[in-house]
């Protein structure tokens, strides 16, 4: 699956709508775990909850970490299991690099924070320094 779009489709009761989705394609793997758990749970509570559906609406990184957001109708041990399972994703994926899925850190890029490998260390910082600022440490660099 090559992108957010592509990995949505196999879960249409947690994906009814457009959902806003802004993380990078290392995680797709455990998001497509987490998916496949939370996508019974939320065929379950579309049935126990037909006008509040249980779906994801937003899906991104912030502050160097996974965030999932839900919205919708569930008993409450579903919601508690939902919920688990979320945050067990979201810890596993601040030690999983955000561009290539393989183990990392968290790393500090410029003043963002983002979990790396050690290959992945300085990928990313570039789009977020400005040109400028690039050229500036070209132009030192001679």
């Amino acid at each position: 699956m090559s992108d957010a779009a592509d990995l949505t489709k196999p879960y249409p009761n947690l994906f009814a709508g457009d959902v806003d989705w802004t993380c990078g394609a290392g995680w797709y793997p455990l998001l497509r775990r987490l998916f496949d758990q939370l996508e019974p749970m939320a065929a379950e509570a579309r049935v126990s909850f037909p006008d509040r559906p249980l779906h994801v609406v937003q899906v991104k990184q912030k502050l160097g970490g996974l965030r999932v957001y839900v919205l919708g109708g569930a008993a409450e041990p579903v919601r508690e299991k939902l919920l688990a399972l979320i945050r067990e994703a979201e810890e596993e994926a601040e030690r999983t690099c955000e561009l290539c899925g393989q183990p990392g850190s968290m790393r500090e890029l410029r003043g963002y924070y983002t979990p790396r490998c050690d290959a992945h260390a300085w990928r990313g910082a570039q789009a977020k320094t400005s040109k400028r600022h690039l050229r500036s440490i070209d132009a030192g660099a001679g």
